[in-house]
């Protein structure tokens, strides 16, 4: 003879049920790996040191500049 269930044990069952069937449809999404790039000149195709070198050779030539305009000012 079947065990007879209660209304909570009847919805406890349901709801079991039912969570066992969604894991069952919905596998688990790919993992994503974060886009990340260890050097930004790589993303570029810049040299290493480019802005660098363009940067120390703007502060060289206006140090000169300066250095003139106050010994000849």
């Amino acid at each position: 003879m079947p065990k007879k269930l209660g209304l909570e044990e009847s919805l406890r069952q349901l709801a079991r049920a039912r969570r066992v069937k969604a894991n069952r449809d919905h596998p688990e999404p790919p993992k994503i790996k974060p886009a990340h790039r260890s050097d930004v000149n790589e993303e570029f195709g810049e040299p290493p040191f480019a802005n660098t070198a363009l940067c120390i050779g703007i502060l060289i030539a206006l140090a000169l500049i300066d250095w003139f305009a106050v010994r000849y000012l």
